[in-house]
């Protein structure tokens, strides 16, 4: 286009033939998957899984192995983004018994994406737990646990790399003195809840 004898850049069409390669980059997943292969207890004894065992399934199995058995997986639904694992291996006991602090539970999920995508997720464990996508570690608390009692997803904030296909999530959860559970959202779901889960903690410190 010229304006009075100067050539001019017809900006607001260069956006219109851009902004669609840029949306479809930016996809907002609804959230994490409700449904989850739950394995577990393994008692604090057994060497946790590592990230190459981890890595090497590119599905969800069915079965892991352990030195001296073999736990098959349960379908687990996270209720309002929790899991409570006492409740789930031990629904007859009432007292939380002190054998479960560092107890494991591992969790595996799958989400496809058509393209690349980082799903934004907010979580918290009672005590420790460890995020893997693909079998590689994205997020841990293994060191230091949870730092803090006033459980929310507001409590820790990371990302998940998808990458276009299916993405194999897992999740390790250990047990702490208390108690043990995984508070866990993202997406858009994360986002509705954010607000107002940082004003209920802020409240309780």
């Amino acid at each position: 286009m010229f304006v009075n004898g100067k050539r001019r850049t017809n900006t607001h069409l260069l956006v219109v033939l851009f902004l669609p390669a840029i949306l479809a980059n930016a996809v907002q997943l609804e959230g994490l998957p409700k449904e989850w292969s739950v394995f577990g207890p393994v008692t604090a004894d057994k060497t946790s899984l590592t990230t190459q065992q981890i890595s090497k399934w590119q599905n969800i199995p069915e079965e892991i192995s352990f030195s001296d058995e073999t736990l098959k997986g349960r379908k687990v639904n996270l209720k309002n983004g929790k899991i409570d694992f006492f409740k789930l291996f031990h629904p007859q006991t009432k007292r939380y018994p002190a054998s479960n602090v560092r107890n494991s539970a591992y969790l595996f999920t799958r989400i496809n994406v058509k393209n690349k995508t980082e799903l934004q997720v907010g979580a918290a464990a009672d005590w420790w737990m460890a995020w893997y996508v693909n079998g590689q570690l994205a997020y841990s608390t293994m060191d230091k646990g949870n730092g803090t009692g006033n459980y929310s997803i507001v409590n820790h904030h990371f990302k998940l790399e998808l990458r276009p296909g299916s993405n194999v999530i897992c999740v390790e959860v250990k047990g702490g003195s208390k108690g043990w559970a995984l508070w866990a959202l993202g997406g858009s779901d994360y986002e509705a809840k954010a607000a107002a889960e940082h004003e209920r903690v802020k409240q309780l410190e």
